[in-house]
């Protein structure tokens, strides 16, 4: 990412760097040596508080969901909920969902499919990166498209095969008619 940055397209460099500059109306905040805008002081702070207060006081198990102070950050709000234990079962979910992913493209052969799971792969490492500034997982404008486009990326290869049909996927909505 930091490679893509400062080698990529200047407007993407622009757009980045743009994000930690304040508006000219803004107050300043300095952060060690960075000097940033409220958003992502704000940001870096509330990091900075789960990394030297919250974590080391309850590293294994975290403070329970909702159990800390607000933080806009999946992967730091993931770490003071659940504690490492919780942390790493969260980034173990990740990597099977990525290698889930990964074993669909590989199997599955019409071109329509393959372009679907590329496109769902290209939209899970937006949304990993996403999750560094914001509770992504969390949104449920993001959480649930995700957990349904995940669920059919994962059953592409039973459908191009026959062994799921769409029938099967779908709910039978007329069982709940009355």
């Amino acid at each position: 990412f930091f490679l893509l940055v400062v080698a990529g397209p200047p407007v993407l460099k622009e757009r980045v760097m743009g994000a930690f500059e304040p508006e000219p109306a803004q107050s300043l905040k300095q952060v060690g040596p960075i000097t940033l805008g409220p958003s992502p002081a704000a940001r870096v702070v509330s990091w900075k508080s789960v990394m030297t207060k919250q974590f080391p006081r309850r590293p294994f198990l975290g403070y329970g969901v909702t159990g800390g102070p607000f933080l806009d950050s999946q992967y730091m709000l993931i770490l003071q909920e659940t504690g490492i234990v919780g942390f790493m079962f969260f980034m173990w979910l990740l990597w099977r969902i990525w290698a889930a992913a990964l074993k669909s493209y590989r199997e599955v052969e019409r071109p329509l499919f393959k372009g679907l799971v590329i496109g769902y792969m290209a939209g899970f490492i937006g949304l990993l990166f996403h999750a560094i500034g914001s509770n992504t997982l969390v949104i449920i404008r993001i959480a649930e498209p995700f957990w349904f486009f995940t669920a059919i990326v994962i059953r592409l290869v039973d459908i191009e095969t026959g062994k799921a049909q769409m029938e099967d996927l779908v709910p039978r909505l007329h069982r709940y008619r009355r």
